[in-house]
């Protein structure tokens, strides 16, 4: 096949390649089986090279059966049939219509994850602080002298308290204490939660979370990195004569993206994505490279190397999915960008301290191993960094539709359903096969019968007069003509097809009154028993929604606070941890608002607000405004504000009690001198 013909449109599910780029697969495959590399081999390289290359070599020699599966699920969800498949049914001569049970299916749990992970104005995490707050040698301390000094004053007034005294005195002033530290706590909390939504706005988070949500019902295992510190371009303020304005600059900020699961590479055994090697495929352009020349940990001199060699032409590992793959992601004429594109191979593993120490790193010690974070173009490694992270992790996260144990990779919506998914093509084709041959009548001629001026039998129309011969056949019922009706029978195809359908709903727990379909009998037909069944339909969405909660959204909540508390030491590090809300709190979402807004109005009374007090209330109102996209500072006063305003009452009680009490003295005083006047006049 030559280049004209490789760039035509092809009518066909199979891959397309030049005869070059299959030459250059097959070359490189024989190198990789013969230890070269770049026209190097394996001894001719430096040895954290040959080291990172067979760790590549065995990480995409292991997932060909999961490429396989990831084709599967992708053609799945887009509607086409697998190539063989589709030549069987070519072959036959039969129709190839799809019917995309999988699409609606999955883009209804789409649907369903993004409102209740991502609604509008809600966080997926809540921080909050931990049950019991670490007072700390401080808080002990505050204890200590204020018992003391109470202690003090009690003994100048001549009273000794016993040991039993002091000791409930303490735990009074610890129980006030740790009410205090629990106040704060949550205070600092709060500004926490703050402080990483804001990182997870400008880094991208939730951007990449809804295209990891997509991957997520499409592959058997969707994964985001991040925060990962980069330098961007970005709008920041300066000041001239006229005050602050933006200008373009540089800034670092902490980035998060989706991976893509045909371009991460667990190791061979690996269980988790913190066990063992692991690869990722990036493709990167000469800016990107040019970027990180003077950026500790990278080898600029490998860099130029890197990019002399392949700068012009591009590197392309040459998968055996890549041509697939941009097919079905919409870019066909990849192969044809005039901006080269560089593979650059992340690989993260296990590697001796001398190789790190021979390539020019300080791992520190050499004879122990580090987890380290290479770079690899082609022979070239540009990078090589020991994992800084404090407890060995690699800020990368996975989540599975259905997860299985001890295995990075699960079963994806696509996988659960595909029976179903071929069963109602079966029967679509079936169905629209038996209507194409039952809409006309079949004609059965005899040929030996027609006149010769009949010159085309088989030439059908309304009024036609048949032209024929007297039979030979003497008295017999042998007409030249004989008219018969195929039977129809798309109705027991159709009722096939409608069961697998259900079945498929079924299967992955996402019925379709779920996803809105009015077709729901049985209990499904009254309100009560509809609201059952979303009930129960819920569980598995929960159980799903978990997932991400438990494998994402939760570890990436804690690795930016980590990040923040390493490297930036907020003010309001404290003792917290990360609550993921969705499968919890937003599939309830409507109703607790219902609720909410009755629970106001049953404590709107003097019993509950002496229980509630003014401080409760207000929180409670505040909540109530926040889900109505109120301005809630404006409303409702700051809790420090709460605070003074009932501080301020009780001096004002405390006063008026006073001003009452010494008005009753001097009505006392008053009434015994006039008692006494009396007596002695």
């Amino acid at each position: 096949m030559d280049y004209q013909s490789a760039m035509q449109p092809q009518d066909t599910l199979l891959p397309v390649a030049t005869n070059e780029q299959l030459d250059a697969e097959d070359q490189q495959r024989r190198d990789a089986l013969n230890g070269v590399v770049g026209n190097r081999p394996y001894q001719d390289l430096d040895a954290l090279a040959a080291h990172c290359w067979r760790v590549w070599t065995a990480c995409k020699d292991a997932k060909i059966e999961i490429e396989e599966r990831l084709l599967q699920c992708q053609r799945q969800r887009q509607g086409e049939y697998e190539p063989e498949d589709l030549a069987a049914i070519k072959e036959a001569e039969g129709c190839d219509i799809w019917m995309n049970v999988t699409a609606i299916k999955c883009r209804s749990i789409e649907a369903a994850l993004n409102d209740a992970i991502l609604p509008a104005g809600e966080r997926p995490f809540q921080i909050e602080p931990t049950p019991v707050p670490d007072l700390g040698p401080g808080g002990e301390q505050i204890i200590a002298q204020r018992v003391m000094a109470e202690v003090q004053m009690l003994m100048q007034q001549g009273f000794q308290p016993s040991q039993e005294q002091i000791n409930a005195r303490i735990d009074e002033i610890r129980e006030y204490v740790e009410a205090e530290q629990k106040k704060e706590a949550r205070a600092k909390a709060e500004r926490q939660e703050d402080l990483i939504d804001d990182i997870f706005v400008e880094g991208g988070f939730y951007d990449a979370l809804r295209a990891f949500i997509k991957d997520y019902t499409t592959y058997p295992a969707a994964f985001l990195a991040g925060p990962e510190v980069r330098k961007r371009r970005r709008l920041v303020w300066a000041e001239d004569e006229h005050g602050p304005v933006p200008v373009p600059g540089e800034k670092i900020v902490r980035e998060y993206e989706c991976l893509s699961p045909f371009d991460v590479y667990p190791g061979p055994g690996s269980r988790s994505l913190d066990d063992g090697p692991l690869c990722i495929r990036r493709r990167m352009r000469r800016k990107d490279l040019l970027a990180c020349h003077g950026v500790p940990g990278f080898d600029s001199e490998a860099i130029e190397a890197a990019l002399d060699e392949y700068g012009i032409g591009g590197l392309d590992q040459w998968l055996w999915t890549d041509q697939e793959r941009s097919r079905l992601e919409g870019r066909e004429h990849e192969e044809t960008d005039p901006e080269a594109v560089i593979d650059v191979v992340e690989i993260r593993c296990s590697v001796p301290g001398w190789m790190l120490a021979e390539w020019g790193a300080s791992p520190g010690d050499v004879v122990r191993d580090y987890d380290a974070r290479m770079w690899l173009i082609g022979p070239h490694v540009v990078m090589a960094r020991v994992n800084p992270h404090p407890l060995g992790r690699r800020p990368i996260y996975r989540a599975s539709w259905e997860e299985v144990n001890n295995s990075v990779w699960g079963k994806g919506p696509p996988e659960i359903i595909r029976d179903c998914q071929r069963v109602c093509n079966a029967a679509a084709r079936a169905a629209v096969d038996n209507m194409a041959l039952a809409a006309m009548p079949q004609v059965d001629v005899v040929r030996s019968r027609i006149e010769g001026s009949e010159t085309d039998p088989e030439s059908i129309y309304g009024g036609k007069v048949w032209q024929t011969k007297e039979s030979a056949i003497s008295n017999a019922n042998n007409p030249a003509v004989r008219f018969f009706q195929p039977r129809l029978i798309s109705g027991p195809l159709m009722e096939i097809f409608e069961r697998f359908y259900q079945q498929a709903g079924e299967q992955l727990g996402v019925p379709a009154y779920d996803h809105g379909s009015t077709e729901v009998k049985g209990a499904g037909e009254t309100a009560s028993g509809l609201s059952m069944l979303l009930a129960q339909s819920n569980k598995v969405m929960k159980d799903a929604i978990r997932h991400i909660d438990n494998g994402v959204i939760s570890p990436a909540a804690e690795e930016t606070w980590l990040h923040l508390v390493l490297y930036d030491a907020p003010e309001d590090a404290g003792d917290i941890h990360v609550v993921a809300r969705a499968s919890e709190y937003m599939l309830v979402y409507e109703r607790l608002q219902q609720f909410r807004g009755q629970w106001l109005q049953l404590t709107a009374n003097p019993v509950d607000m002496q229980i509630i007090g003014l401080a409760g209330r207000a929180e409670v109102l505040r909540e109530q405004a926040k889900q109505l996209r109120m301005p809630v500072d404006d409303i409702i006063p700051s809790r420090k504000e709460i605070e003074q305003r009932i501080a301020m009452m009780k001096q004002q009680q405390a006063a008026e009690q006073e001003r009452q009490r010494q008005a009753l003295i001097n009505q006392q005083a008053q009434g015994t001198q006039q008692l006494q006047g009396g007596i002695a006049a």
